[in-house]
């Protein structure tokens, strides 16, 4: 049988036939100027077809199907491509030319379907089921239709992935395609894709449909409120918790050692002031002293240290040396506040290890957080430091 026979009503679909008529003849017609190159190649590879050139037929047909997206063309581009061993396409085409082309004829499905039924024996094919209709389908990425899915895909052997989109849900499954034999492929997409039911739900003859609650607040406002779950006990394991863990979840220990380290930086600190401040008010009354004896003076150079400087002999000396006092006083008190603070912090922490974790157990639950302030207390009478807060 020749091909043009079968390509017919291609050829019918793009348009009569223009004989004897030049392509601008044909514009000055008004003829469309694509359906004249498409028609064209249709009718090239019709005679490429019968002349058994099917290679330059599929090139022919391959133009005319992008040229014109007629339907009816995938029928003879199918077979050229079924003949060029080229089965994955050539029989999606055909398929396709089945689903798509209403009018075809009995003859021209007969010649589809036996092209078909070759190519299976040549290639893989996949059967695709799914449980909703008008899911979008693709294998591998390529779209090949909406469930219900009646036709094959034709695929290469080997592993496939086959997505079935749906609402906006997708459900996939891979398939292991085999040379002549199907695969299928079933899709479950309707639990996930279709929205839930709205309103009452019908129920059994003879049975109360369920009370309604609404949400918010308690609608009974006579009723007492749910209790809240009872919290778990705190549990003694007998055993002492790991030294490290129990640093990392004990705040009172790094206040303890934070008062110390202030405390021993104010102590040496100010300690080293007040011995350097103590050097330069003796070197000051050193020199009083000299100047004092080489004038001859009797007594003391300096009047009463009431910073009054009545009396002094020397009033820029005097003053001098009465600064340098001052300076040393304030150095040896702020040296006695760190190395008190300093004592109370080591005191404090060493107590509080020896207490709570020497002392205590491991717990299984947590225990309330300790919230601890520490506050400096200073007064001329008190140095220390007053803890407070919630153990």
């Amino acid at each position: 049988m020749k091909l043009a026979r079968l390509a017919l009503l291609g050829a019918l679909a793009l348009g009569p036939a223009i004989i004897a008529a030049e392509p601008n003849e044909a514009l000055a017609q008004g003829a469309d100027p694509v359906k004249d190159v498409a028609r064209q190649r249709f009718q090239d590879g019709v005679k490429a077809f019968d002349a058994g050139r099917f290679e330059e037929a599929r090139t022919a047909f391959e133009q005319a199907y992008t040229l014109s997206q007629s339907s009816a063309v995938l029928l003879n581009l199918g077979l050229a491509e079924a003949k060029t061993n080229r089965c994955v396409v050539g029989g999606n085409h055909l398929t396709k030319f089945l689903r798509e082309h209403k009018d075809a004829t009995p003859e021209q499905k007969t010649t589809a379907n036996a092209a078909i039924e070759d190519c299976k024996k040549k290639v893989g094919f996949i059967s695709i089921t799914v449980d909703a209709p008008n899911a979008d389908l693709t294998v591998d990425g390529n779209a090949v239709g909406k469930s219900p899915l009646a036709e094959p895909v034709f695929v290469e052997p080997g592993q496939h992935a086959v997505i079935a989109t749906l609402n906006g849900k997708t459900s996939s499954v891979s398939v292991d395609a085999k040379k002549g034999q199907n695969a299928v492929a079933t899709i479950a997409i309707k639990a996930i894709a279709e929205p839930a039911p709205v309103g009452p739900q019908p129920t059994e003859p003879g049975t109360q449909p369920a009370p309604v609650i609404p949400a918010g607040p308690n609608p009974n406002p006579l009723a007492p409120a749910p209790l809240p779950p009872p919290t778990a006990p705190v549990r003694d394991t007998g055993e002492r918790e790991d030294f490290g863990d129990w640093v990392t979840s004990s705040p009172l220990f790094w206040v303890g050692s934070g008062v110390f380290a202030v405390g021993l930086g104010l102590g040496i600190g100010f300690s080293v002031a007040a011995s350097s401040s103590a050097d330069d008010a003796e070197s000051i009354a050193s020199q009083l002293r000299s100047r004092a004896q080489n004038d001859g003076v009797d007594g003391s150079p300096c009047g009463p240290e009431d910073s009054s400087g009545s009396g002094d002999i020397y009033p820029s000396q005097c003053n001098q040396l009465r600064d340098a006092l001052d300076i040393h006083d304030a150095n040896v008190a702020v040296a006695a506040v760190g190395w008190v603070l300093a004592a109370v912090g080591a005191g404090g922490t060493v107590a509080y290890v020896m207490v709570d974790w020497y002392g205590g157990k491991k717990k299984t639950s947590d225990q309330a957080k300790t919230n601890v302030v520490a506050v400096p207390v200073v007064t001329q009478d008190v140095q220390g430091i007053a803890v407070m807060g919630r153990f």
